[in-house]
Order: C-alpha cells, then structure tokens, then sequence
C-alpha cells in the first residue's frame, strides 16, 4: 500500500535535530513522509471473500455434514 505524504516538519519529532542531520532526512525525504493518521492512497473498506448470504442477503444455516474421513491403503 502507498502512504500519503506529509511535509516534513521538525516539531512533528520528540528530538533535536542538528541542522546538518535535518538536511540530510531533507534529502532523503524530498516528497514527505508517511502520514499515518490517514488512510493509504486508494485505500478502502476491507472486503470479505467468504458469505454467508444467499442472494437476497438472507443468513444461510446449517450445510452438510462431512462423511466419513479417508482410508489410507498401502500402496504395492
């Protein structure tokens, strides 16, 4: 996923930056940095790959039991 990007700010940070070390996370950032208090570029609700709906959104219950477990044979 790609983050969006915020400008970097050095009150955003807990430390002291020298400004030589400032310069260098500058060029190391030119775009920003990650902003992660939003949502990623493109990023949307999680979507579930398994229902448990028939098509007119009614809750299905119950199924078929499984059979019997497999027999294992020796082979030659």
């Amino acid at each position: 996923m790609k983050c969006r990007l915020k400008p970097l700010v050095r009150d955003d940070y807990p430390v002291t930056f020298t400004d030589a070390q400032w310069a260098d996370l500058q060029q190391a950032f030119p775009s920003g940095v990650c902003d992660y208090t939003k949502p990623g570029v493109s990023q949307g609700g999680a979507t579930a790959w398994l229902t448990y709906q028939d098509k007119r959104g009614d809750v299905i219950y119950g199924g078929k039991p499984l059979g019997s477990p497999p027999k294992s044979h020796a082979i030659g």
